[in-house]
């Protein structure tokens, strides 16, 4: 019989600054305090961290870094390596970041980028370690826009590459009550507050217009991110645990067990090669034309 599940629950302010993403993001962290199953909590702001750009050096991926020792960016040895170690400890993952050049703020990008050596491409030490972890997002920008949902969406498509489950739409309550605004997390917008660039001003104490329907709906959507993701991460974790007892065999990892890529000697792949998991195919022989042309006409 599986025990009373308890979820650890983890926030992460992806801008720069200290004001509207970031107290969005604690304010949806609140929120999912407020249920008992939820065991621990920790915020991290990204701006009082080293965190240096992905070069795409590929080392953290499996045909290059070292078998069996711990996950590190060795292009740069920034903080990403302790970042990403606690995205393995915790359970559910509350990310906010802003709106810059109709996009994902830069800080936030380099988090995520960091954090591909946890997708399903490839069987490094990060493989499947986060494959039941649930996030929600919260998207801060000035006034309604395409730009929130394309940065909301680009976000949840990262997600899809084995770095866990995404929250979806915020979940309604009787205290939070629809309408809520979000398609695929919290879409926040700052342009009715008497200060734009304030650290409140995404909530209806600071709001110009009154009555002020547009900031009333930010401060719901953000408790209803952050409770959508302590109950989807209670959920998540309970039912790896039950699929554990009863046995279930669910399959993880990489999507391919062919790889025509030649991996550096001593690498995590080339041990998953020397141990019959995976095999390398050159490209340049008939045998790796022919499985290429069966890959080409099965889809």
């Amino acid at each position: 019989m599986v025990e009373k599940t308890k979820v650890k629950i983890l926030a992460i302010s992806g801008s720069g600054r200290k004001a509207n993403t970031y107290y969005t993001v604690q304010q949806a962290l609140r929120a999912a305090e407020e249920f008992d199953f939820v065991e621990s909590t920790e915020f991290i702001s990204l701006a009082k961290l080293n965190l240096r750009a992905c070069i795409g050096c590929m080392r953290c991926f499996a045909w290059a870094a070292p078998a069996d020792e711990p996950w590190e960016c060795r292009a740069s040895h920034d903080d990403s390596a302790m970042l990403n170690q606690k995205l393995c400890e915790y359970d559910g993952l509350i990310l906010g970041f802003p709106v810059y050049s109709l996009g994902v703020n830069a800080l936030t990008r380099i988090f995520n980028e960091k954090y591909s050596a946890f997708t399903g491409l490839q069987w490094g030490v990060g493989a499947a370690k986060v494959r039941v972890k649930v996030r929600g997002y919260i998207c801060v920008g000035g006034a309604i826009s395409p730009s929130l949902q394309w940065a909301l969406h680009s976000m949840l498509s990262s997600t899809l590459l084995g770095k866990g489950y995404p929250a979806g739409i915020p979940l309604p309550m009787l205290d939070d009550t629809n309408p809520l605004r979000g398609s695929f997390g919290a879409e926040v917008t700052t342009g009715m507050g008497k200060n734009v660039y304030s650290k409140d001003a995404y909530t209806m104490k600071q709001s110009r217009v009154h009555p002020a329907p547009i900031s009333e709906r930010n401060e719901k959507t953000i408790r209803a991110v952050g409770r959508a993701v302590a109950i989807g991460t209670y959920l998540a974790v309970a039912g790896d645990k039950l699929i554990e007892e009863l046995g279930i065999k669910i399959p993880s990892g990489p999507m391919w067990k062919k790889y025509n890529i030649k991996p550096r000697p001593g690498s995590i792949m080339e041990k998953r090669a020397k141990e019959s998991v995976i095999e390398l195919v050159a490209p340049s022989t008939p045998e790796y034309e022919e499985y290429t042309k069966k890959e080409i006409e099965g889809r």
